[in-house]
């Protein structure tokens, strides 16, 4: 609808205070860019092929097309592939380029969706970064559509969660593990020979409030709330004392995860 494919059922979408609709379809193409999920390349034309037809789209001069093809590259790490036809183009470089293309224009906003896709861990870390550097240094504005809530925490100041076509909550990543996490989580892996104290030394911990939510062998999850988590640094001596006596081999205490956020709200 953004986009100007689908018409609203209701309610109205605005681009710097004006009503945007197919009327003046203008006001779109000279403030927004997208980044589709799908690739809009032709597979016999080259990388760089693609950048100056996306360039001149944006009636851009052919002199500035080049230049910024080749900084957008570099920036991304993908100059090596510039003389390569799209259909040899791995599934990362593809997403790369669906992104440079986007840059061109300077637009005010960007629409990502899941632009990430098809790229191993080191190279989606480097690709956040180039778009947070691009977005945050322009002080330009994006809305990205993911399911990847690693992909949201790294590039995302507000987040919203839809389940369903409706919006179930929107704030920070902090702001909404804190409201509508299930505090904190610790995972343990404990001496057998020792559960007794070990038991006894979790309780006294927590005051109670920690609840066993697996149970395997040694390996034991609770759940804390988080009104009884005062200092982390009270509750990381007494863990580490744990070890030291012996009760605990391995034990991991960190905050609920976006992840098991939007699980919640999945399942409801």
């Amino acid at each position: 609808m953004i986009c100007a494919e689908l018409k609203p059922d209701a309610g109205s979408i605005k681009i710097k205070n004006q009503p945007f609709d197919l009327k003046n379809i203008e006001l779109f193409c000279q403030n927004i860019a997208v980044c589709p999920q799908h690739n809009p390349f032709w597979e016999e034309l080259t990388l760089i092929d693609h950048l100056q037809i996306y360039g001149s789209l944006k009636k851009i001069p052919d002199e500035k097309i080049m230049f910024l093809s080749y900084k957008f590259m570099e920036m991304l790490g993908i100059t090596e592939h510039g003389d390569k036809k799209v259909k040899k183009l791995s599934g990362g470089t593809k997403r790369k380029l669906a992104y440079a293309i986007t840059l061109f224009g300077n637009p005010e906003i960007t629409l990502l969706d899941e632009p990430s896709t098809g790229l191993d861990p080191q190279s989606k870390r480097r690709f956040w970064n180039v778009i947070s550097e691009t977005l945050i240094s322009a002080n330009k504005s994006a809305i990205l559509t993911t399911h990847s809530m690693e992909e949201a925490e790294a590039l995302c100041q507000r987040i919203g969660i839809m389940v369903n076509g409706e919006l179930k909550c929107l704030g920070s990543s902090q702001y909404l593990k804190e409201k509508f996490g299930s505090g904190y989580i610790l995972e343990t892996k404990c001496n057998q020979f020792k559960k007794q104290e070990f038991d006894q030394k979790i309780l006294s911990i927590f005051q109670g409030q920690a609840v066993c939510s697996e149970n395997f062998s040694n390996y034991q999850v609770f759940t804390v709330p988080n009104d009884h988590v005062k200092s982390l640094a009270n509750i990381f001596g007494e863990l580490e004392e744990a070890k030291s006596l012996g009760l605990i081999f391995e034990y991991s205490f960190s905050q609920c995860t976006l992840e098991q956020v939007f699980i919640k709200f999945a399942k409801e």
